[in-house]
C-alpha cells in the first residue's frame, strides 16, 4: 500500500523532472485559455500580502498586484527555483499543504 508520504514523494520527483519544461509543455493551453482567467482573478484581488500554495513555476506572478508580498509554497524544489527566477520579490517555501509553518 502507498503512504501519503511515499505518494508525495513520488509526485515530487515527477514535478522536479519536468520543471526545466514545464512552461514550455504549458504554452498552448496558457496562452489560449489561461492568461485571460489569470487577469480577471488576479483583477479581484484584495489586499498586499499573498499566500500562494502550489506556486509552481510562477505563472501568477506578473498579475499579482504591484505592492504585494508574496509568500509562495510548492513541494518541487525545481518549481520554487524556476518561480524565484521569475520574480525577486518573494519568500519561497518547500512545504506541502499539511506541513505549513503557522505564522
Amino acid at each position: 500500500m502507498l503512504t501519503q508520504d511515499k505518494a508525495t514523494e513520488i509526485a515530487r520527483g515527477r514535478y522536479n523532472r519536468i520543471a526545466p519544461l514545464y512552461d514550455l509543455m504549458e504554452g498552448l493551453i496558457e496562452r489560449s485559455r489561461y492568461t485571460r482567467w489569470r487577469e480577471l482573478l488576479w483583477s479581484k484581488v484584495e489586499g498586499t500580502h499573498i499566500l500562494e500554495v502550489g506556486v509552481g513555476t510562477g505563472k501568477n506572478f506578473p498579475y499579482y498586484p504591484p505592492d504585494a508580498e508574496i509568500t509562495a509554497v510548492d513541494f518541487s524544489d525545481k518549481m520554487l527555483e524556476r518561480s524565484n527566477q521569475s520574480s525577486g520579490a518573494c519568500r519561497a517555501w518547500r512545504a506541502t499543504v499539511s506541513s505549513l509553518p503557522r505564522w
